[in-house]
C-alpha cells in the first residue's frame, strides 16, 4: 500500500482555522477567473488558490512574536512558491487591481504582494513553458517538441538546434516539478 506524501501546504494548514481557510479559498476563487479548456492554467489557479490561502491565514493568524520564532518550518518555501505561482498568473497585475471591489482583506494582501518588486530572475522562461505545456496537452501530435521550439525559442537561429529543444522541455520539466510539489499535476488528456 503506497502512502500518500503530504505537500507542504497540507502540512501547514493545520495551523489554521479550517473555516477561515475555507472563506479565503472561496474568495480568491471567486476573484481569480476560471478557464477549464487550460489545464496547465487551471493547475497552477487552483494551487496558488490554496498556497496563498494558506500563507495568508499562516501570517495573520499567527502570533506576534519575532519574524525568526513565529515562522513553522516550510513558511519560507511556501512564500517562493506563492510568489512564483503568482508570477506566472499575474502577468498583468494593474488590469487584477482595477477592478471595482469591496476587496475583502485576503485580495488587499495579495494586491500589495503582486505591487512588491521581485527579486531574482523573472519567470519569462517559466511563463514559457506554460504556454508550451497548454499547446502540447491540447494538441500532442501536432505540436512535437521541433515545433514548440520553433514557436517559442527566442535564439534567432534559422535552423534550432537540440539544445534549444532540450532547453524548452527542462523548463517544461520545472513548471511539472513545481505543480506536483503543490499537489496539482497536471496529466495529459485521456482521448476516448
Amino acid at each position: 500500500m503506497r502512502r500518500k506524501i503530504e505537500t507542504r501546504v497540507e502540512s501547514l494548514s493545520t495551523r489554521v482555522s479550517a473555516v477561515n481557510l475555507a472563506r479565503e479559498r472561496d474568495v480568491l476563487d471567486q476573484w481569480i477567473p476560471t478557464d477549464p479548456t487550460r489545464p496547465v492554467y487551471s493547475a497552477l489557479r487552483d494551487a496558488f488558490i490554496e498556497q496563498f490561502s494558506v500563507l495568508y491565514l499562516l501570517l495573520m493568524e499567527g502570533p506576534r512574536k519575532s519574524v525568526v520564532e513565529a515562522m513553522p518550518p516550510g513558511l519560507a518555501q511556501l512564500d517562493k512558491d506563492c510568489t512564483k505561482l503568482a508570477g506566472l498568473l499575474f502577468l498583468r497585475s494593474n488590469v487584477w487591481a482595477a477592478r471595482n471591489w469591496q476587496k475583502p482583506p485576503v485580495l488587499k494582501f495579495l494586491l500589495r504582494c503582486l505591487q512588491r518588486s521581485k527579486v531574482g530572475r523573472p519567470l519569462t522562461r517559466l511563463g514559457i513553458a506554460v504556454q508550451a505545456k497548454e499547446l502540447r496537452l491540447a494538441d500532442p501530435k501536432r505540436w512535437k517538441w521541433e515545433a514548440l521550439t520553433a514557436k517559442f525559442c527566442d535564439c534567432r537561429k534559422r535552423e534550432h538546434s537540440i539544445s534549444c529543444q532540450d532547453n524548452l522541455r527542462r523548463e517544461v520539466l520545472h513548471l511539472e516539478k513545481l505543480l506536483k510539489s503543490c499537489g496539482h499535476p497536471v496529466e495529459p488528456r485521456k482521448t476516448p
